[in-house]
């Protein structure tokens, strides 16, 4: 985790405009995510910079429940699934009522895979194709209009504590 930690520091430095641009103050999406750390996330994609205001999935009951039930969030808003090893990441969505993009990312805060709009309610296994660092769950349809692909880069802040 230490090569993530660095490519986030390189990345802060880059993207020091993107801070002001971000979001307007997003819709908590209800109760159900209350209980989760928030957190401030920027994509350098290949038409922007955007930022995103994220709830963090870093405990296994938080990484269990993720965005299951939600009926909607903001167009700047999504969940952050960390883990503490690179490892092959599966997910569904089974209880998710709303499409989603997932965005794989490895150790270096690189987009390494997506899998746009994912059908909700599905059981189907949604694979990150190789090992990677977590994953970044956004609106369906955003990494397309946003223009986030793999090779975008990463970076996770908040103000008093250092994710990565």
């Amino acid at each position: 985790m230490k090569r993530l930690s660095a490519a986030l520091g390189r990345l802060a430095l880059g993207c020091a405009l993107c801070l002001g641009g971000g979001p307007a103050n997003a819709v908590v999406p209800g109760e159900l995510l209350s209980e989760f750390p928030r957190a401030q996330l920027i994509i350098i994609g290949t038409r922007s910079c955007i930022q995103f205001d994220i709830y963090v999935a870093q405990t296994g009951p938080h990484r269990n429940q993720g965005l299951m039930h939600i009926r909607a969030m903001e167009l700047h808003e999504g969940m952050l699934f960390i883990y503490a090893e690179t490892r092959r990441i599966s997910m569904w969505m089974k209880n998710t009522l709303i499409p989603l993009d997932m965005l794989f990312f490895d150790e270096t805060a690189q987009v390494a895979s997506i899998h746009e709009n994912a059908t909700p309610l599905s059981t189907d296994v949604i694979d990150s194709d190789g090992p990677v660092a977590g994953v970044i769950e956004l609106n369906g349809g955003a990494a397309e209009s946003l223009g986030i692909a793999p090779g975008s880069r990463i970076m996770v802040f908040e103000p008093r504590r250092n994710w990565f």
